[in-house]
C-alpha cells in the first residue's frame, strides 16, 4: 500500500476495512470482522471493530444473564458475519416507523420498532429496530485507541450507489448512525472507487454527549458510528440492478477510520482535515477506499500452518464448506482413510496458501488427497467456488504419507475416480516426481471424470520415467475438460533428461480405450520435452510429448510413417498456442558419460546439467554451464528442433500437429 502525505509533523494512524459481499438477484453485504491494514507515526494507532447481535433460531435476539451498568439486560454481541442477505425491511404492521437519515428519532406515541441498546457504553446512541423489524442488519463499527497519546477519530462509510442518482439513493439504501456522539456528514456523491460510484459519508468523533470534547483516550473503546443498514421495504429488483453499478453480483459498503494525536488542536474537525483532506472531486478517498479492498481481498487467503482439521466432517452432511487451509489437508486425511465422498460434495470458501515451512526452514509438502498407492479415491464433487489454491508444493522424497521413488499421484488429488472437480485456479504450483505420475489437479483420474472451469498459472509439474500433465497425469475412463486454461507461465516437463516420460499440456498419458471431451480449453504452457531429442535418435524425437496429450498409446501408418493418433480425443473450441520455447537447438558434446545434453527448461536442473551422467565439457575438457552458450567448437554438430504436436504415441511414432475442433497458435515464428 502506497503512503498517504502527511502534511503534519505529529502521530497520525490509517485504518482500512473493506467489507465485501456476494449477492444475485438480491444484494448482499459483508464485511471483515478485524482490521485490515494499520499506519501509523509517531505513537498513535487505532483498531476497527464491527459487530453484531446474536439472534436465535426464531430471529429474535439473545440476551446475556446480566444486567449492564446501566440497568440494560444486554443482547448479546458478536463479530460480524459475511454473507449477510439485503432485504428490503418488513415491519409488523406494515407501517413505516424508523429514524430518519440524521438520527431524528420518531416518538414513541407514533409506534417506533425501536429499543434502548446499553452495551460497551453507547447508552446514548439513537435506539435500534427491535426483532420485530425484519431485514434490518446489525453493523456495529467501532475504533479502539491502541496507541499512547489521545488522538482524534474519523470514520468514512462508503455505500455502493451504482447507476442510482444521487437524490434518490437516500431512498433505496437507509442507514441508523449514532449522531449522540459522531457528527455526520455527507462528504461527497458519484466517487468512483474500483470501477463503481459511491456515496460517502464522514462521521468525526465527538465524545460522550455530556464533555463532547472530541477525544478518544488511549485505550479507550469510542461509542460505535455505524448501527444498522436496511433497504426500504418498496425496493425492487430494479433498484437492486441498479445498485450493483459494476456488475459484479455484489453491494459493497467500505468503512475506513482515521486517527491524529489531539495534542496541539483545538477541535477534531480541523487536525483530521489538515492530516487527511479530501481533495477534490474525493481524490483521495477513492485511493483510501480502493486500498480498502485491495487489502481486504488479500487478508481473504487462508495460509496453511502445516496442521490438518477434520472436525467438519460428519457421516451424514451431504455438502461440506472448506474455510481453512488445515480443513483441505483434512480431507486428504479422511479420503486416505477410505472416506470416498462419493454423492457428496465439498466447497471452497476462501482462497487457500499451501506453502509453509517447519522451524527448520524446510517446506512441509501437502500430500495429494487419495492415494493410488492404497487405492483411496475421491469420488465426490469438489467445487473451488472460483478460489485459488496458491503454491501446492510436492515432491517424491518429501511428502509425509510414505511416497518415495515408485510410488504414483501427485497433485492436488492423488487418486479421483467418477468425480467432479470444478471452478478452481491452481498458482504456484511445484509438483516434483521420480517414477510418480504427476497433474496439477490429480495424478490419476479413472472412470467418468468432469474438469470444469480450471485454470493453471505460474505453476511447474515434473517427472521421471512416467507421466506429467497440466490437469492429469494419466486419464482413464469418460473424460470431460470444459473451459479449462493452461496459460504460458506454466511448464509441464520430463526430469533428468528422460526418454521415457509422457509429458502433455492438459493430460500426460490416456488410456487406449479412454473417451475424452475437450471443449472452449486455452493450452499455452510450455512443454519442457527436450528429453526426447538426440542427435542420433531423432526417430525418437517428442514422441511421448503434445500439448493436449503426451501418449495417447494410438498411432496410425502414412505412406510407411508411423504417426500419434488419438481417436479417444473429441475437440470443440480449443486453442492451443506456442511460445518461443518451442524453438530449440540441440547440440552434441563430444566430452561426457552421457553425450546428449540440453538446456533444461523445466524444473529440476541447472544449464547443460545431469546428476546421473555429469555435466556437458567442450574439446577441451571444461565445463560447460551457462545458458548464453553458443553452438561452436567442442560439439560434433547440432540441429534445431521445432516442437508443434499436439500429442505423441510412443516410442518410434512422430507426433501429431492437427485435430479437428483445435486452433494452432504459432508465436514461436
Amino acid at each position: 500500500m502506497s503512503k498517504l502525505k502527511k502534511v503534519l509533523l505529529m502521530g497520525t494512524a490509517y485504518i482500512l476495512v473493506a467489507a465485501l459481499a456476494i449477492g444475485g438477484t438480491v444484494a448482499y453485504l459483508t464485511s471483515t470482522d478485524s482490521d485490515v491494514n494499520v499506519m501509523a507515526m509517531g505513537n498513535v494507532s487505532i483498531a476497527q471493530f464491527e459487530y453484531e447481535r446474536v439472534v436465535d433460531e426464531n430471529g429474535k435476539w439473545v440476551s446475556t444473564d446480566e444486567t449492564d451498568k446501566y440497568g440494560y439486560t444486554p443482547d448479546k454481541l458478536q463479530e460480524f458475519t459475511q454473507d449477510k442477505p439485503l432485504y428490503p425491511a418488513v415491519f409488523a404492521d406494515s407501517t413505516i416507523k424508523w429514524d430518519d437519515r440524521n438520527g431524528n428519532q420518531k416518538p414513541s406515541g407514533e409506534g417506533s420498532h425501536q429499543q434502548s441498546w446499553g452495551q460497551v457504553g453507547a447508552s446514548g446512541s439513537n435506539h435500534l429496530f427491535d426483532d420485530s423489524v425484519k431485514n434490518v442488519q446489525d453493523k456495529f463499527v467501532f475504533v479502539k485507541n491502541t496507541g499512547r497519546s489521545d488522538a482524534y477519530v474519523r470514520t468514512y462509510i462508503a455505500l455502493e450507489q451504482g447507476d442510482v442518482d444521487a437524490d434518490d439513493f437516500e431512498n433505496v439504501i437507509m442507514t441508523n448512525v449514532n449522531k449522540s456522539h459522531w457528527s455526520w456528514k455527507t462528504i461527497t456523491t458519484d466517487v468512483e472507487i474500483n470501477g463503481s460510484e459511491y456515496f460517502v459519508m464522514s462521521a468525526t468523533y465527538l465524545g460522550p454527549a455530556s464533555n463532547p470534547t472530541g477525544i478518544l483516550a488511549p485505550g479507550a473503546v469510542s461509542y460505535p458510528s455505524l448501527l444498522q443498514i436496511y433497504m426500504k421495504p418498496e425496493a425492487t429488483n430494479e433498484d437492486v440492478e441498479a445498485l450493483d453499478g459494476n456488475d459484479d453480483g455484489q453491494y459493497d459498503i467500505l468503512v475506513v477510520s482515521q486517527a491524529v494525536q489531539a495534542d496541539g488542536f483545538a477541535d477534531a474537525a480541523t487536525a483530521l482535515d489538515e492530516a487527511f483532506p479530501v481533495g477534490d472531486n474525493g481524490i483521495n478517498l477513492a485511493s483510501w477506499f480502493g486500498d480498502a479492498i485491495n487489502m481486504y481481498e488479500a487478508s481473504l487467503v487462508d495460509i496453511w500452518d502445516g496442521t490438518v482439521d477434520t472436525s467438519w466432517y460428519n457421516e451424514t452432511a451431504a455438502a461440506f464448506t472448506l474455510t481453512s487451509a488445515e480443513q483441505l489437508a483434512g480431507l486428504t486425511e479422511l479420503v486416505d482413510g477410505g472416506t470416498t465422498f462419493a454423492g457428496k460434495t465439498i466447497n471452497l470458501n476462501t482462497d487457500m496458501d499451501l506453502y509453509c515451512e517447519d522451524d527448520e526452514g524446510n517446506v512441509i509438502c501437502f500430500d495429494p488427497i487419495g492415494s493410488y498407492k492404497n487405492d483411496d479415491a475421491f469420488k465426490g464433487t469438489f467445487d473451488g467456488q472460483g478460489h485459488t489454491i496458491y503454491n501446492l508444493s510436492q515432491n517424491t522424497w518429501a511428502l509425509d504419507n510414505g511416497y518415495y521413488y515408485g510410488d504414483l499421484g501427485l497433485g492436488l488429488f492423488g487418486l479421483v475416480e467418477d468425480a467432479t472437480i470444478k471452478n478452481l485456479i491452481m498458482d504456484g504450483a511445484n509438483i516434483s516426481g521420480e517414477s510418480a505420475i504427476c497433474g496439477t489437479i490429480a495424478g490419476c483420474a479413472y472412470g467418468d471424470m468432469t474438469f470444469e472451469n480450471i485454470t493453471v498459472t505460474n505453476s511447474q509439474g515434473a517427472d521421471y520415467q512416467y507421466y506429467a500433465g497440466g490437469i492429469v497425469g494419466w486419464a482413464s475412463g469418460n473424460h470431460k475438460y470444459i473451459n479449462c486454461d493452461l496459460d504460458a507461465s506454466t511448464t509441464i516437463a520430463a526430469q533428468w533428461g528422460d526418454f521415457d516420460n509422457s509429458t502433455g499440456g492438459v493430460i500426460g498419458g490416456a488410456g487406449g480405450s479412454a473417451t475424452i471431451y475437450m471443449k472452449d480449453c486455452d493450452v499455452a504452457c510450455r512443454i519442457d520435452g527436450y528429453n526426447d531429442v538426440t542427435s542420433s535418435y531423432q526417430w525418437y524425437a517428442y514422441r511421448r510429448c503434445g500439448m493436449l496429450i503426451g501418449n495417447t498409446g494410438k498411432t496410425q501408418t502414412s505412406d510407411g510413417t508411423t504417426y500419434a493418433a488419438a481417436p479417444q480425443l473429441t475437440c470443440e473450441n480449443v486453442t492451443v498456442t506456442y511460445g518461443d520455447w518451442a524453438n530449440y537447438t540441440y547440440c552434441e558434446f563430444a566430452g561426457q558419460n552421457w553425450p546428449y545434453v540440453r538446456v533444461q527448461a523445466g524444473v529440476s536442473n541447472s544449464a547443460y546439467s545431469n546428476p546421473r551422467y555429469g555435466v556437458a565439457t567442450d574439446a577441451n575438457g571444461n565445463r560447460v554451464v551457462d545458458d548464453t552458450h553458443v553452438h561452436n567448437e567442442g560439439e560434433d554438430h547440432n540441429i534445431l528442433c521445432v516442437f508443434d504436436q499436439l500429442y505423441g504415441g510412443g516410442q518410434g511414432v512422430y507426433g501429431t500437429a492437427v485435430h479437428d475442433g483445435v486452433t494452432v497458435i504459432y508465436n514461436n515464428k
